[in-house]
């Protein structure tokens, strides 16, 4: 499991890298229309919901970026922040639902909280 829980953490790093990158490409996009439209009501709303979008990019894919980088120092805080970014990213069919339930079948396994965590869930008899 150590590795399927490295692999989880590579995942959604480059996801997130890659989602930094296309975030970015379309705000520019959109800045560059709102400079083409000579309404300015058309420009305003543009320039807008470019920065919405680029701040809600930006900052959902940093929080995931950290996430992995604690899920790759095996730390509790970063198991369970790419478990809530799992549950967003299954909303993302079909790719980020196929990760997200990767993620969740690696995370929740018993032996990948014992490696994290250091203790199982469940009590021994």
């Amino acid at each position: 499991m150590d590795k399927h829980i490295s692999a989880v953490a590579y995942i959604h790093m480059g996801l997130a890298i890659l989602g930094v990158v296309f975030g970015g490409l379309l705000m520019f996009i959109l800045f560059g229309t709102s400079l083409i439209a000579n309404a300015l009501p058309a420009t305003i709303a543009l320039n807008l919901i470019a920065i919405i979008i680029g701040i809600f990019v930006v900052f959902k894919n940093m929080v995931t970026i950290v996430g992995a980088i604690g899920l790759l120092s095996r730390k509790n805080w970063g198991r369970i922040m790419i478990l809530v970014i799992s549950a967003l990213d299954i909303l993302c069919i079909p790719v980020g639902t196929a990760i997200g339930v990767y993620s969740f079948w690696t995370l929740l396994n018993e032996e990948s909280v014992e490696i994290i965590t250091g203790k199982s869930r469940w009590p021994k008899q």
